[in-house]
């Protein structure tokens, strides 16, 4: 048993470094074209977002709505509920979580959004209205 339990504290600690090692590469200055930002995620290049062009049309509650057609070969779909790999941004800041529920982001907001076929569905970090809070929309695909 105490063998065990060595190991056990081994394993925990490497699992540590590991993840410790994780949030440090994930730190980035948010700079301009070409350099990386801090995101939720993986390090992204903000020379690849591309801008989200509006006007945004209301879809009800907190949501917005924008056509995405170019994209709808990679967007989620009833038989690839997480396909899309869109990352949304406002103002350079990745918004999400992503595949939400489109009633959440009705509902709840707060950045919420979905690459649903070929549309957009959104809703702004603070709930306002992405055509008037003077915010920048972007995405990465």
């Amino acid at each position: 048993m105490n063998r065990s339990l060595r190991l056990f504290s081994v394993l925990v600690i490497i699992l540590a470094a590991s993840l410790f090692s994780c949030e440090s590469k994930q730190k980035a200055e948010v700079g301009k074209a070409g350099e990386t930002q801090q995101t939720a995620g993986p390090v992204v290049d903000v020379s690849k977002q591309m801008p989200l062009q509006g006007p945004y049309k209301k879809e009800q509650g907190n949501c917005w709505i924008v056509g995405l057609p170019q994209y709808e070969n990679s967007s989620d779909n009833m038989k690839e509920g997480t396909r899309s790999k869109l990352v949304l941004y406002e103002d350079g800041k990745p918004l999400g979580p992503a595949h939400s529920l489109h009633d959440d982001i009705r509902t709840k907001g707060g950045g919420r959004y979905s690459h649903w076929t070929d549309t957009l569905y959104f809703s702004a970090s603070d709930n306002s209205d992405p055509n008037k809070n003077g915010r920048k929309y972007s995405f990465s695909n």
